[in-house]
């Protein structure tokens, strides 16, 4: 098998296995065929979550879950098998606190602009938080490639200082608790907007804008 043994993918996602044989000095042989077996059976208390094409390898998820795949040539079957979860597609997002942002001319760091991104329908009618989501924070007014944009910049964290190689946008992941949070840093002594708006985006890993995305917030900029 190749690849770690521990592998994710989320539901409505594909994920595609590999593996193949070698001899006993490590070397590939070829023309060999390589299947693939499911060892849980899905159920009410345990789902796997997801179907094999047992010719392909292939991972098809469906729901949030978790079962073991292993590859088998011939009359072989290795010891080792991969364990696939299958986490919950985000289904909403949402602000977690303020959409308008002031930052005072005394400090240099706004407070956080922070979403929620969580899922209905594993629970239904409960909102359950979804960690390791990826949220993108960026920019879109004033123009980030623009002069009023250079007095400021993205931040994951407000102890970051250094412009990134693109400073107006920023990918943060969620925490355990569903949360994704970024900041907004102006550079001392450079000239600012009167304000900026910032938008989270969310997608599911195949690409569908995820409801409540974007969030937009206003960051409005006090001067002196």
């Amino acid at each position: 098998m190749e690849g770690p043994l521990q592998r994710t993918v989320e539901e409505n996602d594909s994920l595609l296995l590999v593996a193949r044989a070698i001899d006993a000095k490590g070397d590939t042989v070829p023309d060999v065929e390589i299947t693939w077996e499911l060892l849980d059976v899905d159920s009410d208390s345990a789902p796997v979550g997801f179907s094999l094409d047992t010719q392909r390898g292939l991972i098809s998820a469906n729901s949030p879950g978790k079962g073991r795949v292993r590859p088998k040539v011939e009359s072989f079957t290795p010891a080792d098998y991969i364990t696939v979860s299958v986490t919950a597609a985000p289904d909403s997002v949402m602000a977690s606190g303020d959409l308008t942002i002031v930052v005072p001319s005394t400090e240099t760091t706004s407070s956080k602009l922070e979403v929620l991104v969580y899922d209905l329908t594993t629970v239904p009618a409960t909102a359950v938080p979804l960690s390791e989501k990826p949220v993108q924070f960026e920019v879109v007014v004033p123009d980030p490639d623009g002069a009023e944009a250079a007095g400021f910049f993205l931040m994951l964290s407000p102890q970051d200082s250094v412009l990134e190689e693109t400073p107006h946008t920023v990918v943060v992941r969620t925490d355990e608790m569903g949360l994704a949070r970024a900041f907004v840093r102006r550079i001392a002594g450079a000239s600012l907007p009167d304000s900026a708006v910032v938008q989270a985006d969310v997608s599911t890993a195949i690409g569908e804008t995820v409801r409540g995305s974007p969030v937009r917030f206003l960051v409005i900029f006090e001067n002196n």
